[in-house]
């Protein structure tokens, strides 16, 4: 009677168990769910810190440029205003040019430039 005393017994540990091990198991779940919920917001607020950075940066770069292609157009009026032909004049008498006054060509001998 002992022998079945213990059968019957078993039976009810093992469904006292199975209850335990559900609870267990659903503790876990929480917890993982829990850490899981706080690992996913935390990676959100990241790339929304992260997004806003870089779109303050990409603002900062377009006014660089902005101002850059201003210089380079302000740039290119003063190099055209400067190379104008009475500067060229007047650079060609401060550098102690003269006037061209009579031409001289070098004659070629025969038709060709090169011979052998």
């Amino acid at each position: 009677m002992t022998t079945k005393t213990l059968i019957l017994d078993l039976p009810i540990l093992r469904v006292h168990r199975l209850i335990l091990k559900r609870r267990f198991n659903l503790k876990l779940f929480w917890i993982l769910s829990f850490i899981l919920v706080i690992t996913l917001f935390s990676l959100c607020v990241f790339q929304v810190i992260k997004t806003t950075a870089e779109s303050y940066l990409i603002t900062g770069y377009e006014r660089e440029i902005t101002k850059i292609s201003q210089e380079n157009k302000d740039l290119k009026i003063l190099l055209s205003q400067q190379n104008s032909l009475g500067d060229l004049e007047k650079m060609a008498g401060e550098l102690n040019f003269e006037p061209v006054t009579k031409i001289h060509y070098i004659k070629v001998l025969g038709g060709e430039v090169v011979t052998k």
